[in-house]
């Protein structure tokens, strides 16, 4: 079975899209879109987009993804993962998340932080790191917090 999405680097122009997804699944406790301006623009950032390649809605923003990368100490920030809730199921958080991770082994970070609110029910993307890449151990995974080590090939 086919994708019916790809994933490509953010851009700014992405912007509006991103915000319609981040309060669609954050709400009230979404970005501002000057914070979420930022880190789309900012230094030592990395954002991916997936988006929908189906001919009734081509190019439809439906999840996004962003790492803060801190070379200097050989760490990266899961900064945030979202996906449309009509686009949950499919494995798109994974590719997402995936594709962060390629961007900090390309980047040589060695230390990968992930916080998960104590409010989300949907905790599966901590077992998905775990088994969607070879090449990640976890080190600790305490209260809502995850950090895994990559092991450069």
């Amino acid at each position: 079975m086919t994708a019916n999405w790809a994933i490509r680097i953010a851009d700014e122009n992405d912007l509006d899209q991103i915000m319609r997804i981040e309060n669609e699944c954050f709400a009230s406790d979404a970005w501002s879109i000057e914070n979420m301006h930022d880190e789309l623009v900012g230094a030592e950032r990395f954002y991916v987009v997936a988006y929908s390649t189906i001919a009734e809605d081509p190019d439809r923003l439906i999840g996004y993804a962003g790492l803060a990368k801190s070379p200097l100490v050989s760490q990266g920030d899961v900064q945030t993962i979202a996906v449309t809730p009509t686009s949950r199921g499919i494995g798109l958080g994974r590719a997402l998340m995936n594709a962060l991770l390629a961007e900090a082994k390309r980047a040589k970070l060695q230390d990968i932080f992930l916080e998960v609110r104590a409010d989300i029910r949907q905790r599966r993307i901590s077992i998905l790191l775990l088994v969607s890449n070879k090449s990640i151990f976890a080190s600790a995974i305490t209260n809502q917090m995850m950090s895994m080590r990559l092991l450069c090939d």
